[in-house]
């Protein structure tokens, strides 16, 4: 709020001067009572401090292996153990990747078939709304994931997935057809 009123401003002007006077005032009470207890208490006898408590020593740290290698991180054996294998293995031979190898297999839908000549065509919804067509020996999902069969009603393929260990295991999935 901006008060433009001279005379409403000298007066909060003075009401103020006058409650900072007041409050002022109320600081320069006489202090007698609180210097004469302080020097009371400097007049006491002083104590003795007592022993400070006596620990027992810590532990005794085990031995260090003096073999490690100190520049070499302590988690890099454990790492090496459980990586996952290198671009130097791969699951399957080498080859370029297929668009549905991109997507995560439990985003892909299956919304039909078709057949043409003697082969069978699995139809895949991606999860941009695309729908394409693969048939065995084709690859989706991010666990490389190798179409072994198309039925009426399902794909079925083989996944290869790195396990503990870090070598390639095979794991059975199905993508059927969703209403």
């Amino acid at each position: 709020m901006i008060m433009s009123n001279p005379n409403t401003m000298r007066s909060l002007g003075f009401a103020t001067l006058a409650a900072l006077g007041l409050s002022m005032s109320a600081c320069t009470h006489d202090a007698a009572d609180l210097r004469s207890y302080v020097a009371e208490v400097k007049t006491r006898p002083g104590g003795k401090l007592e022993k400070p408590p006596v620990f027992p020593p810590p532990p005794l740290i085990p031995e260090i292996n003096r073999e490690r290698d100190p520049f070499k991180s302590f988690l890099a054996d454990e790492l090496a153990r459980t990586a996952k294998p290198g671009p130097e293995e791969l699951p399957w031979p080498p080859r370029n990747q297929e668009e549905l190898e991109r997507y995560a297999l439990d985003s892909l839908r299956m919304v039909g078939t078709l057949e043409q000549q003697t082969e069978q065509w699995g139809l895949i919804r991606g999860p941009d709304g695309v729908i394409h067509r693969v048939k065995a020996g084709n690859f989706m999902g991010q666990n490389y994931g190798k179409i072994l069969e198309v039925s009426e009603h399902r794909l079925h393929l083989l996944e290869r997935v790195a396990n503990a260990q870090g070598k390639w295991e095979d794991r059975k999935a199905e993508i059927s057809v969703s209403e």
